[in-house]
């Protein structure tokens, strides 16, 4: 209804003062303050992970800004400790059922990420370079680019092409016939 007011008030709320507060506990060394700000936190990235997926649900709803306004209030402010509230009867709750899973999934995705990243990636982008040549490269780097990829994997494309252009430099072929398709043998 309040519209940007209520957008900024929810920003102030959820993050501005939480943010402070935060600092302003971990600076005096106060240890419950410190646990209130860290069980706060644990709460709002679990309810902003599920509000991602879940939110169409909810924006149609008369006053859905101002409600969760009220809500985010009722989580930040010490007064209330509703951050402690949602932790104790929901959060640790889902936690404690699914922490083997979780656990499982994040060990799986460091596995699959540790072969995307360090030298073992870039021996492979190497290989590739050799193989295909620089210009395909940076012809998929290009299109990455004009397609909308998101900014995280340009970011990455551009690296790898930069580095490769180093190691084209000490001996990859970075021919032009590669430009229009991988060599053939």
């Amino acid at each position: 209804m309040f519209g940007p007011i209520t957008e900024l008030a929810i920003l102030v709320a959820s993050l501005g003062y939480p943010s402070y507060a935060s600092f302003k506990a971990s600076e005096k060394g106060d240890d419950d303050e410190a646990k209130q700000w860290l069980t706060y936190w644990v709460v709002f990235s679990f309810l902003s992970f599920f509000e991602t997926f879940t939110s169409w649900a909810f924006t149609w709803l008369p006053w859905y800004p101002e409600m969760k306004l009220a809500f985010i209030l009722w989580l930040s402010l010490p007064k209330f400790k509703g951050a402690s509230v949602m932790y104790d009867l929901y959060v640790s709750q889902f936690f404690k059922r699914h922490q083997r899973d979780i656990d499982d999934l994040q060990n799986q995705l460091q596995s699959r990420l540790s072969t995307l990243t360090g030298p073992e990636a870039m021996a492979e982008y190497r290989k590739y370079v050799a193989k295909y040549g620089q210009k395909v490269v940076e012809q998929a780097v290009s299109h990455m680019n004009s397609s909308g990829a998101p900014a995280a994997l340009q970011v990455a494309a551009a690296v790898m092409a930069k580095n490769g252009n180093a190691a084209g430099a000490s001996g990859a072929s970075t021919s032009s016939a590669g430009a229009a398709g991988p060599k053939t043998d």
